[in-house]
């Protein structure tokens, strides 16, 4: 069986094994959130871990003063790193204040001269809080969160306690920091696979979100920030599905700028950049939660209207055409007035989204037939004005 002193210098080796790794990793770093953090982390915890494996080669107060201030000011680190790769973000105060308290318990520790044993459950009880928290704060929304980030969570809190664990035991059964014992086995493997799976958990939460990024990228119009065609076409796909397991009706909305090619040659195409812009943030504005709105072409937009029928999706479509006549794009002096055409399809039993769709052009090629800001509707003949 490995000894206690044997453990934490492979404490001392792993975490600059993964301090070294990402020092050579060209894109780590500030396109990281808390990259930063994480990686210096390593670096303090690897020497803090060496302080204590030299105690007694080098004097007691150089190894217990700056062993226990890298190491729980590599912990703190550590701690912040993730939360910032869970979204959460801290001032400089709280990574500095958090420093500060930790420095300033070490430093009463050792002019107090506080007994071994003493000194040992307090530290551990300071080591064990930073990940006791980030355990804490991964598992906040428990049910949108990923496998990964759920199973992080989970073994961190775990490990965290296994960790606290050792202040009752010393408080119980007094021993210093190199005792050979059943509590302290169980604790430095706990810090083992502490360093473990907070080293490879935070690459791979990183790895995860820049993943998302990439599938958000592709499926997002870069201009007005809204679903693209292949984003909508995803959404409407799935509502389609959806709707005929559990025969929930939705409609469809295919929307059109009128004369924005004239607008484009009269103005300038920074002006027809405005316009699309206008409209998107015009119709996400209106939409309840869970419709969806995308750029479905050049100058043309798709709404998805869940749980909503004809006369409903109807009252919708009126509803933008209205907001967006009462729009304008400046340019100058000069106000650009906008107007839409809308054409609209109620989803019927059994049909594929690529047969709505189909009816909800058609309802858009007789709506422009009538001019401008005018909608259809597929099932009905001719096409409304929307009001002035």
């Amino acid at each position: 069986m490995l000894d206690t002193k044997t453990m934490i210098l492979m404490l001392a080796l792993g975490n600059m094994v993964l301090f070294f790794n990402l020092s050579f990793f060209a894109r780590w770093g500030k396109q990281t959130p808390g990259g930063e953090y994480w990686h210096w982390s390593k670096a303090a915890q690897a020497c803090g871990w060496l302080c204590l494996f030299l105690r007694g080669t080098i004097p007691y107060g150089a190894s217990f003063l700056l062993g226990n201030i890298l190491l729980l000011s590599g912990f703190w680190l550590e701690s912040i790193a993730l939360r910032q790769q869970g979204n959460a973000k801290e001032g400089k105060t709280i990574i500095l204040g958090g420093i500060g308290l930790l420095v300033g318990s070490v430093f009463y520790l050792y002019l107090a001269k506080i007994g071994p044993a003493i000194s040992v459950a307090i530290v551990s009880l300071l080591s064990s809080l930073p990940y006791a928290y980030v355990g804490f704060e991964l598992s906040k929304d428990w049910k949108s969160a990923s496998r990964l980030r759920r199973f992080l969570a989970g073994v961190t809190l775990a490990l965290s306690w296994i960790v606290l664990f050792r202040v009752v035991a010393v408080l119980i059964n007094p021993f210093g920091l190199f005792a050979n014992n059943a509590y302290q086995m169980v604790v430095f493997l706990a810090w083992y696979l502490l360093m473990l799976t907070t080293g490879f958990g935070f690459i791979l939460l990183a790895k995860e979100k820049s993943d998302q990024r990439i599938v958000q990228m592709t499926i997002t119009d870069p201009l007005t920030k809204i679903l693209n065609r292949r984003g909508f076409e995803e959404v409407l796909q799935r509502s389609s599905a959806m709707a005929n397991r559990k025969a929930k009706p939705f409609s469809l909305l295919l929307l059109d700028i009128d004369s924005l090619k004239l607008i484009n040659d009269q103005h300038g195409r920074t002006t027809g950049d405005s316009v699309l812009e206008t409209v998107a943030q015009v119709c996400r504005g209106l939409l309840r939660e869970g419709d969806w709105v995308g750029r479905w072409g050049g100058d043309e937009f798709a709404v998805l209207l869940q749980d909503s029928e004809r006369e409903q999706a109807k009252t919708a479509a009126k509803r933008i055409l209205e907001a967006i006549r009462d729009h304008y794009v400046t340019r100058g002096d000069e106000k650009v007035s906008l107007t839409l055409s809308a054409g609209g399809a109620t989803w019927h039993k059994g049909e594929s989204y690529a047969m709505l769709l189909a009816r909800a052009d058609r309802a858009l090629s007789r709506a422009q037939e009538e001019g401008c800001n005018c909608f259809a509707f597929d099932e009905e003949n001719g096409a409304e004005k929307a009001a002035k």
